[in-house]
């Protein structure tokens, strides 16, 4: 049992570690790319989809790969023009209306689907 956040001596939340099969198929997979030759049949295939007739197929390969190559771009979360997706004002408030606004709140993101009921 944690301790603050941290375990108690000898005690583990995993205490099975990783998976020796995932560890073995990662190692594989790491050894047949450093051979050489599976990173040629990579290139290929994709280079295969990125020239593909069907544009859908040629778009998602493309974009996997540069995704890949230099990162997605960073996505903006925003509320309505821009603005942010909640703006409250807290700082008049009593605690009782806080805790309102925040039952208010939560009831909103459950019906947009944003958390369980």
């Amino acid at each position: 049992m944690p301790v603050g956040r941290r375990w108690l001596p000898g005690k583990s939340p995993n205490p099975g570690g990783v998976s020796k099969r995932r560890v073995t198929l990662v190692t594989e997979v790491r050894a047949r790319l450093s051979a050489g030759d599976q990173v040629e049949l990579a290139c290929q295939r994709l280079f295969e989809l990125a020239t593909s007739p069907d544009d859908k197929t040629a778009l998602l390969a493309l974009s996997e790969f540069f995704d890949r190559l230099v990162g997605k771009a960073p996505q903006a979360i925003t509320g309505a023009e821009g603005g942010p997706l909640v703006s409250v004002d807290l700082g008049s408030k009593s605690d009782e209306a806080i805790r309102t606004e925040i039952t208010t709140l939560m009831g909103q993101l459950v019906n947009l689907g944003g958390l369980p009921k």
